[in-house]
């Protein structure tokens, strides 16, 4: 019994808060009921058997109390489920919309909540982003390195024997000797000459060459340079130089270099110089003639020399002249090589001027020529 009348058992109060949870009301009259069914019953003195009858009773009654009990556990269960169904409902209704603003339009972010980049392994080095390679311009078979130094080649030939109908004529061929217009076969092709030593400068990308030669011919040896230019494979321009030995001052021998040719070798890869610097060291090395400060540096050996001879000290150190040239063009490069050819007139003459660089330094200078002239002819 409670101390108090206006106290409660604990068991009522269970059964109050159970009915609580479960949402259901309980009148006090079931809590009682379910009060007496949980407590244990009282320690009675034995008695005789109760009669068949009221034992059944007695059964019948515990039977219903524990009906009414699993009848209250089942409503509790099912208020329960229909609670979590309804707490998940908003969940699948936001799931929802989610996939629908995706499937509706483009993702929308934050700019100011970047999105976390995946996770990766610490220890394991992020990859390079690979290198976009530039596309290299196709080069025409007839005006590989390969084919151009065996047209160089069967020209000087055909200078030998006279025979120019192996060199495949273009319909607009024209040919200039020391800036005079010339007929194919005539003027250098009446010397016979022999190629005593020669060297190339090859241009792939204008299908063109520079020759330097030193030939004996029947009136003796002459330094020779001549570019060719090529179109469609056909011989379309031939540019020539013509210095012969009795009428100027040359010094041949030293032309030819003992050994292999430096001067054509191909410049290492790290000091390798693209088509435009080249140009541009070239173009400063031609206006320091007005400006010294253009001059460009110059390697310690390089050294400067028209048909074999020095020329001014025979250094790179000064400028090509004192006055600005009256003509000047560049006409070819030579990447692998490092070379720039240029046909210029200075002082009323004419030549063509091979420089040679490297890591935009000058490291050697040929000149071609120096023939009496008004113009370069082109």
């Amino acid at each position: 019994m409670p101390l108090f009348r206006n106290e409660q058992s604990p068991s009522v109060v269970v059964v109050a808060a159970i009915c609580a949870l479960a949402m259901v009301s309980c009148s006090s009259q079931s809590q009682s009921e379910l009060a007496q069914t949980e407590e244990p019953p009282p320690v009675k003195p034995k008695k005789r058997p109760a009669p068949a009858q009221d034992a059944s009773a007695s059964d019948a009654g515990a039977a219903d109390a524990e009906t009414r009990i699993s009848t209250r556990e089942s409503e509790r269960e099912a208020n329960k489920d229909a609670g979590d169904a309804s707490d998940a409902e908003p969940a699948a209704n936001a799931r929802d919309a989610s996939a629908s603003e995706e499937t509706d339009g483009p993702e929308k972010i934050d700019a100011g909540s970047p999105r976390e980049p995946e996770a990766r392994d610490k220890d394991q080095p992020e990859a390079p982003a690979p290198k976009k390679e530039e596309p290299k311009p196709k080069v025409d078979a007839e005006c590989t390195r390969t084919r151009l130094r065996e047209k160089a080649e069967a020209y000087l030939q055909s200078l030998n024997t006279g025979d120019t109908m192996s060199l495949r004529l273009h319909g607009s061929f024209r040919y200039t000797e020391n800036g005079r217009d010339e007929a194919i076969g005539g003027a250098a092709w009446l010397r016979r000459g022999e190629t005593l030593f020669s060297r190339h400068v090859l241009d792939e990308t204008r299908c063109s060459t520079l020759t330097q030669a030193v030939m004996d011919g029947l009136t003796g040896r002459f330094s020779f340079g001549v570019r060719l230019r090529y179109s469609d494979g056909l011989l379309l321009e031939a540019e020539a130089q013509v210095v012969p030995e009795v009428l100027a001052a040359t010094a041949l021998d030293t032309v030819i270099p003992m050994g292999d040719d430096a001067f054509v070798a191909d410049v290492s890869q790290n000091q390798r110089m693209t088509r435009d610097e080249l140009f541009a060291v070239a173009q400063r090395y031609f206006d320091s003639v007005t400006d010294v400060t253009l001059l460009p540096p110059s390697a310690p050996e390089c050294r400067r020399l028209q048909n074999g001879l020095p020329l001014g000290n025979g250094t790179c150190t000064e400028t090509p002249g004192t006055a600005r040239f009256e003509q000047q063009r560049f006409d070819l490069a030579d990447e692998l090589s490092g070379i720039v050819a240029a046909t210029v007139l200075y002082n009323d003459h004419i030549g063509i001027y091979l420089v040679k660089m490297s890591n935009d330094m000058l490291q050697n200078i040929q000149i071609i020529g120096g023939a009496a002239s008004q113009a370069t002819g082109w």
